[in-house]
């Protein structure tokens, strides 16, 4: 959302702004429409790649020239935690990029993966916000996590770290990660730690910034809730965020859906029930194509398989839903599971494999002779406030 954001910022005061630099996912800014003085880098996400760490350097550029004279404004929003790169120096791109990728495959919560890709970024954790000093600072802030946790949004370049050396060692350990990182990023993470720790809420240099979160899955949920009223149906919004594992949360969600559904049905009025969070998931050792919505909605389609009144969308409000392909995730039905499987589809091969894409594919194919029936595709949304789930009953 950086660009979309920073055109906000043009348009409300933009004539006081000297110089930005905003990093942002590829085809995320070709149609912007800022000023000369905002350099523009599309770079790689969910994983870094080199134009990541020359946006980011390009930024610290800019943080030495400034003063106390200054005001800095960030706008941070999801996917800040890849597009915003610059490894310690004993630690190569590459070297940080297989880590990254080993903290996308073990399934570990987003807090975690950022404890680690903090300690050994030159950038996360607060240590931007030290770059910028002596300049004042404000942080605009999207959220893309569970809970809005500032210090892990965006792996909280601009805020206090809360997450310590322990914490890392804890999760190397819990997920079994000390073989499967790079030598040189397991000798960096078990340094003393008084070398490589990360500055902590409450130090003067966050001393009377100003953080606020603009927009959140919260607002999400109420928009969706908006919009299924207005098309008549009768809504409830489920407040506790979603997270865990994307296989076992769809048939949860689902139950959980289906139970909501039951307590509220007492006449013909068409029903709506919307949850929202964002989920994660342990790939197998070859992995086929997928993302956690689909998986998502792969599970609960199993469990849904008896009413078939009902559907049920997951997906991403970025407009994606994992690396390798184009979807944002997946409407099912109720009907859709025995269907696959009088088709001749292995359901269960889909869901061992992690190959949901490929399974919605070819079930579009088979039952409906085109695409777009079951996979969402709209593109980009510029935006990331994690996922939703709607579920309706007519």
């Amino acid at each position: 959302a950086a660009v979309g954001m920073t055109e906000g910022l043009f348009s409300s005061i933009g004539s006081l702004i000297t110089e930005g630099v905003i990093v942002t996912k590829y085809d995320h800014a070709k149609d912007h429409k800022l000023p000369s003085n905002v350099s523009v880098f599309e770079a790689g996400h969910p994983s870094p790649d080199t134009n990541s760490v020359k946006g980011t350097e390009a930024i610290l550029e800019m943080a030495s020239k400034a003063t106390e004279r200054d005001l800095v404004i960030v706008c941070l929003s999801g996917g800040g935690s890849a597009l915003l790169c610059k490894p310690v120096d004993d630690v190569t791109l590459s070297d940080k990029t297989r880590v990254t990728d080993a903290l996308l495959a073990c399934g570990c919560p987003i807090q975690d993966k950022n404890s680690i890709l903090k300690h050994l970024s030159q950038v996360k954790g607060g240590q931007l916000r030290q770059a910028f000093a002596p300049a004042r600072c404000i942080s605009l802030v999207l959220s893309d996590v569970v809970g809005d946790r500032l210090d892990t949004i965006a792996s909280g370049p601009t805020v206090g770290d809360d997450s310590t050396v322990d914490d890392v060692i804890r999760v190397l350990k819990e997920y079994g990660l000390e073989e499967k990182i790079p030598k040189s990023c397991y000798h960096h993470l078990t340094s003393p730690k008084q070398t490589i720790e990360t500055p902590k809420p409450g130090e003067a240099v966050f001393e009377n910034d100003i953080v606020e979160i603009v927009a959140n899955n919260q607002k999400a949920r109420e928009a969706a809730r908006a919009m299924a009223e207005s098309l008549g149906f009768k809504t409830s919004v489920i407040h506790t965020e979603f997270q865990g594992d994307a296989i076992n949360t769809g048939s949860l969600l689902a139950k959980s859906f289906l139970q909501s559904i039951s307590k509220v049905r007492k006449d013909s009025t068409p029903i709506a029930v919307i949850a929202g969070g964002e989920t994660t998931m342990t790939l197998p050792s070859n992995p086929g194509v997928g993302g956690r919505n689909q998986a998502l909605a792969l599970s609960a389609m199993k469990t849904i398989s008896e009413h078939p009144r009902i559907a049920l969308l997951a997906a991403g409000t970025d407009g994606g839903d994992g690396p390798g392909h184009d979807a944002a995730g997946a409407v099912v039905t109720g009907e859709d599971y025995k269907e696959a499987i009088k088709l001749g589809l292995d359901y269960n091969k889909a869901m061992e494999t992690a190959d949901s894409y490929a399974f919605l594919q070819e079930f579009e194919k088979l039952r409906f002779g085109k695409e777009n029936v079951m996979h969402l595709r709209d593109g980009p949304t510029g935006t990331n406030v994690m996922d939703l789930v709607v579920m309706l009953w007519k």
